[in-house]
């Protein structure tokens, strides 16, 4: 789902996407978060599975771990990879928050291999109780992999009753 909002979930803190996104966004607000997705294709043998755990309730550090598993292609062809993550967020006070998330991926492929650890790291500001706006850096530790490219976010996002908007 957050790939198809370009990222804007980032500000929001709403799910435990958070680790893949700004990881001081899973500190926002005080939950146990269990989620989970995935689908199978029997005709083309492909297929995804991901799951996360965040803690933001039990303390003043909010953790969490995800793990998502790929797998694309037939025979020698067929692609695998293995994402796992594991991050921490810590509010520095009632308007700013900081996070950091480490990454291990191993992929599997055609063409595509990676075996590689990474970081990302974000801060968020809560301008109110709704609104809030962020920067985050991601794949900051250089792999040397196209598939861990280094890129930086900045993002915006309010969380109404209604209506939850993000930029």
């Amino acid at each position: 789902m957050h790939q198809g909002m370009g990222g804007a979930f980032r500000a929001t803190g709403l799910g435990a996407d958070a680790l893949l996104g700004n990881p001081a966004a899973m500190a926002l607000f005080p939950a146990y978060r269990i989620e989970g997705t995935g689908a199978y294709d029997l005709r083309n043998k492909e297929g995804f599975l991901g799951i996360s755990l965040a803690d933001s309730s039990s303390g003043r550090l909010a953790l969490g771990v995800d793990y998502h598993w790929l797998s694309l292609g037939r025979g020698g062809g067929r692609t695998s990879a293995n994402l796992s993550t594991l991050g921490a967020a810590l509010p520095l006070g009632q308007s700013l928050l900081i996070g950091m998330s480490g990454h291990y991926l191993r992929l599997n492929g055609q063409s595509r291999f990676a075996n590689s650890i990474t970081l990302d790291a974000g801060i968020l500001v809560r301008l109110s109780e709704q609104l809030t706006l962020g920067v985050s850096g991601h794949n900051l530790i250089d792999t040397e992999n196209v598939e861990l490219t280094r890129y930086f976010s900045a993002h915006a996002g309010y969380v109404g009753q209604v209506l939850v908007v993000a930029f």
